[in-house]
């Protein structure tokens, strides 16, 4: 059963993922030839709007802030959207980028829903008797990317994996990154850790992903998956040995309030990195061919 935390953070879910597909909608329409089909996404368009002023009285009740779309979804979507509209402007374009659109607010609807509770609360206990102890905790971030389009980054100079591998490790306090399996991958054998590839629906996909999105430095059109290591708060209320401005050996203790893990707080800053990263990188893809600089500059 969700206690009201849980559903508050379910109905902000909702609100983000709601205002994402009132724009994404709206980003279409001026594209849209067939009448049955602008009716179709009006109708949606309709539906969401009234859905989003539901979920907003709700919040007013509990007096909770609404959540905005996630940065990273927002600015793929939005290249992605260009990109095919530029390349195909049919209708059939427009309805596989509204029901990829669809796919992803379902992802993450359910990631929301499947919280582990159990687990939850013995992360709960171990924090608490940390605290106790004038002790602090490490962690590990998890960030995925999904609907990054192949081809993004650069063989050399400005490969995808050593970009964010840069930008993740200079948030504060974090200590290792990997991409994929990761540091896992050093144990397999090729054939274990080699991704197939494969024809399904005329799309060329992986059969797995140990490589975690990225293949010579570029992305692979599988999801992007990134692991940051942070380290403990180093402020804990222990005595600790240290030396003063004049080189003798003494011994510090703080005061004041210091949170017993850094994790929770870091997260948020691991996925604007990551956003602000793979958007440039898209960026710097639009000028890759010479028939994008003369559609670009045209």
């Amino acid at each position: 059963m969700m206690g009201q935390e849980e559903t508050i953070r379910l109905l902000q879910e909702c609100d983000a993922g709601v205002q994402m597909g009132i724009a994404s909608i709206q980003e279409v329409l001026p594209y849209v030839k067939e009448e049955k089909f602008r009716q179709l996404l009006l109708g949606c368009r309709d539906k969401h709007e009234k859905l989003q002023e539901e979920i907003r009285q709700k919040l007013e009740v509990n007096r909770d802030e609404r959540k905005e779309p996630n940065l990273m979804a927002k600015g793929i979507f939005w290249m992605k959207t260009k990109g095919k509209l530029v390349l195909d402007e049919s209708d059939a374009t427009i309805a596989d980028l509204m029901t990829d659109g669809c796919n992803m607010g379902i992802k993450s609807l359910h990631r929301c829903l499947n919280q582990y509770a159990e687990a939850d609360e013995k992360a709960c206990a171990y924090l608490h008797q940390a605290r106790e102890n004038c002790d602090s905790v490490g962690g590990c971030m998890e960030c995925l990317v999904e609907g990054l389009p192949a081809g993004i980054g650069d063989p050399v100079f400005e490969k995808l994996d050593a970009n964010l591998a840069k930008a993740i490790m200079s948030i504060g306090a974090v200590k290792a990154v990997e991409l994929g399996d990761g540091a896992e991958a050093a144990r397999h054998t090729g054939s274990e850790n080699n991704d197939p590839f494969r024809m399904e629906n005329g799309k060329v996909v992986k059969t797995s992903n140990h490589s975690g999105g990225t293949l010579g430095g570029m992305s692979d059109g599988s999801p992007l998956l990134i692991r940051a290591y942070v380290k403990p708060t180093p402020s804990i209320f222990r005595p600790q040995q240290t030396v003063n401005c004049s080189g003798e050996n003494t011994e510090l203790t703080i005061r004041g309030r210091h949170d017993p893990i850094i994790v929770p707080r870091a997260v948020v800053v691991m996925e604007c990195m990551t956003a602000i990263t793979v958007l440039d990188a898209m960026m710097m893809n639009m000028s890759a061919k010479l028939d994008s600089l003369v559609e670009f500059y045209r």
